[in-house]
């Protein structure tokens, strides 16, 4: 793989988490029914060390879980079947969101629960 092939990828990602941190979370905003299981699932089987990071970790911060959680979000449940695109809808609000987006909206929603939780 050449340089400018390496950086380009590295733009996209780039882009893709600007664009995921321009709007972050409204923890003020119900998450419909689908969604708020979905956030459920993803926490319950979540390690405790994680959820503590994310917990105490900044709204603005939380692009650094996109890499490794967010990859194990997207690996567990959204590639996997037919109902991974009605959760990404869920999730995401938009028809048309990727799984990165997703992923990182779904690292938002949990940021938004653990903080509910320890409130």
């Amino acid at each position: 793989m050449s340089l400018n092939s390496i950086l380009c990828v590295l733009s996209m990602f780039a882009a893709i988490s600007l664009k995921a941190m321009a709007s972050g979370p409204d923890c003020s905003v119900k998450l419909n029914t689908r969604a708020a299981k979905f956030v459920d699932e993803v926490v319950k089987a979540s390690n405790a060390k994680t959820l503590e990071a994310i917990k105490s970790s900044k709204e603005s911060d939380l692009i650094q879980f996109h890499h490794d959680y967010g990859l194990w979000i997207r690996n567990k449940w959204l590639r996997s079947g037919k109902s991974s695109q009605q959760i990404v809808e869920a999730v995401t609000g938009d028809k048309k969101s990727d799984l990165d987006s997703a992923s990182q909206r779904t690292i938002e929603h949990v940021w938004c629960r653990m903080k509910k939780d320890s409130a």
